[in-house]
Parts: structure tokens; C-alpha cells; sequence
């Protein structure tokens, strides 16, 4: 319940601000409001509240910083920093900030990566790592920087290979897997490239059913898994086969809902217009396009689906061509 942690947070906030003002030579306290407003921000986040949750998760970053130059050892605080400094890069993404986030992004790369080298047993430093270049590769796609986007992705795929291989059963390392291997299958799909399309698919729909399976109430486990079924259907749609497409998007749909959260608005926008793209209804698709664009989160694989069937609508009928 987003209410009750909003105020539990809150309280504890409250809280804290007073110990750390009546003991500021005391850095646990100073470490304790840190991590409350961190996931305070987070909480913020998922009511949909982004302004808000920028601001106390740049605090909470400061709060961070300043702990860390009195102890550059400390692998712990920099461990939260890392992740502090992804999570603000993320909500200025969520926030259509898109040049900030890429910025924010490119600049913690450097960091998590050697962090991931030093400890590479270390199966959360290989999450943040993930994390990070899928984002900036889903916003460097997003933006039309295709090109640049495809090693950050192929790089992002090994990592979360690696976090698989050692953390079978993570659900996060199965999300993580997933997701990176569907933005590969959209990515060779605006390539043209339809045999390494299938195959970064074939990867991503197991994955993502078991995530699913595993964790059916989790927002990012639906989200791959209905990004997966989608692009079963977008092959079963150059294949000819439209009862399997209508089929896999209906299943997409339900699994959709289990997104539809505020802070998740854009990406079901954007599932439920390649839904019906997908589904040939184009005029219900054409309205969400048009706020997609308001967004600039039109990628360039839902471009070239919508493209597609805004030709076969303006053509005879007996002349519409797959594409």
C-alpha cells in the first residue's frame, strides 16, 4: 500500500531529520535519514509524484556524496551511492528528461563498471551495472541513436547472462535477461535483420514466463513478459499467422494490467499502442501514438510498426503487403 509507506516514510523522515540535527557528529544517523529518503523517493516515484521524488532523492544523493568523501573506503556507502545516483538517473528518464537521465547515466557507467570488475562475485554490482546500460540503451533507442544503442545492449546482454548464470532462480536476474534481450529483438527488427530478431526473441519469452511465473504481482516481471509476447506476435504477423497474433496479444493485454501503475504510465501507453498496431486498429492506435510523440517516446521499432500499418490502410486491399 503506497499510502502506508508514504507515511510510515514520512514519520521516520521526521524522525531522523531531529537526530541528525541534535547529534551531527553521529554519520549513522546522517546514513539512516539517507536510506529512508532514498526509498522515499522511491515511494514517491510509484504514486506517480516524480517532481517530488526528484527532490528528495537529490537529498538523499548529497547526504550520499557527503558520506562517502569522509570515507572513500567504505564499499557499503558506495554501494548505495551507486544505486542512489542510478535510481535519480531513472526518475529523470520517467520524467521526460531524457538528456539529464543519459547524462546522469554515462556518468555513474564509468563507476559500476569497475565495481562490477573488482567484485565480480558480487551479484548486485552486475545489477546496477545491467540496469544502468538498459536504460541508457532504451534511451539511447528511444532518442533514435540506434547505432549507439546497440553495443550498450550487447554489452548489457553478457552482464545479465553473467547474473543469470550465477543467480539461476533471481527473479531480478531473470527480469534483467529479459528485458535486455527483447530491446535486442526490437532493435534487429529496425535493422531489418529478422533471423537475429527470432533469436534474441526465442531468449526473451522463457525468461520473461518465468519471471512471470515466478513473481506475477512484480510491475517488471509483467512488463517483460508482455513485451516478450508482443514480439511473438510481431513475428507471427510477418509470418501471416493472424489468429496466433490475436491470440499472443490478449495474453499481452492481461499481463499488461499488472503495470498500469502511475509511474509506469508511458510504458503501458506504449504496449497498449503496439497492441492494437499489432491487431490492425490502427484509429484506437492513433491517439496514444500521438501522446507517445507529445513524450518523444515513440522508438523507432513502434515507428516502423506504425508506418507499416498506416501503408496497408491507404492501399487497395487487395494489394496490401505484409511488411
Amino acid at each position: 500500500n503506497l499510502d502506508e509507506a508514504l507515511q510510515l516514510h514520512v514519520e521516520a523522515e521526521t524522525i531522523l531529520r531531529r537526530l541528525t540535527l541534535k547529534h551531527s557528529n553521529n554519520e549513522d544517523y546522517e546514513s539512516s535519514l539517507s536510506a529512508v529518503l532514498a526509498t522515499l523517493g522511491n515511494v514517491y516515484r510509484d504514486r506517480g509524484e516524480v517532481d517530488t521524488a526528484i527532490v528528495v532523492t537529490r537529498e538523499a544523493l548529497a547526504l550520499r556524496e557527503r558520506l562517502m568523501e569522509r570515507d572513500p573506503g567504505d564499499i557499503p556507502r558506495r554501494d548505495e551511492l551507486v544505486w542512489t545516483r542510478n535510481n535519480l538517473a531513472l526518475m529523470h528518464f520517467v520524467r521526460g528528461e531524457y538528456e539529464e537521465a543519459l547524462q546522469r547515466f554515462q556518468e555513474n557507467l564509468p563507476i559500476l563498471r569497475r565495481r562490477a570488475h573488482e567484485d565480480s562475485s558480487n551479484v548486485n554490482a552486475l545489477g546496477d551495472l545491467a540496469f544502468a546500460l538498459s536504460l541508457l540503451g532504451e534511451l539511447l533507442f528511444v532518442l533514435g541513436r540506434v547505432v549507439e544503442a546497440d553495443p550498450v545492449l550487447n554489452e548489457a546482454l553478457v552482464v545479465t547472462r553473467t547474473m543469470l548464470r550465477r543467480a539461476p532462480e533471481s527473479v531480478y536476474a531473470k527480469i534483467s535477461f529479459a528485458r535486455v534481450a527483447s530491446q535486442l529483438a526490437e532493435l534487429m527488427a529496425v535493422y531489418g535483420s529478422r533471423e537475429h530478431m527470432e533469436r534474441f526473441t526465442a531468449e526473451a519469452v522463457p525468461i520473461a514466463k518465468e519471471a512471470y511465473e515466478q513473481a506475477p504481482s512484480h510491475p517488471m516481471a509483467a512488463k517483460v513478459f508482455c513485451r516478450a509476447k508482443l514480439l511473438e506476435a510481431y513475428l507471427a504477423l510477418q509470418q501471416g499467422q493472424d489468429d496466433q497474433v490475436s491470440a499472443l496479444c490478449r495474453v499481452a493485454a492481461e499481463s499488461a494490467e499488472g503495470f498500469h501503475l502511475p509511474s509506469e504510465e508511458t510504458d503501458y501507453l506504449e504496449a497498449t499502442a503496439e497492441r492494437l498496431l499489432l491487431e490492425n486498429r490502427l484509429a484506437e492506435a492513433e491517439p496514444l501514438l500521438a501522446e507517445l510523440e507529445k513524450r518523444r517516446w515513440v522508438t523507432p521499432f513502434l515507428r516502423k510498426l506504425a508506418n507499416s500499418r498506416s501503408a496497408e490502410s491507404t492501399r487497395p486491399k487487395n494489394d496490401a503487403v505484409r511488411n
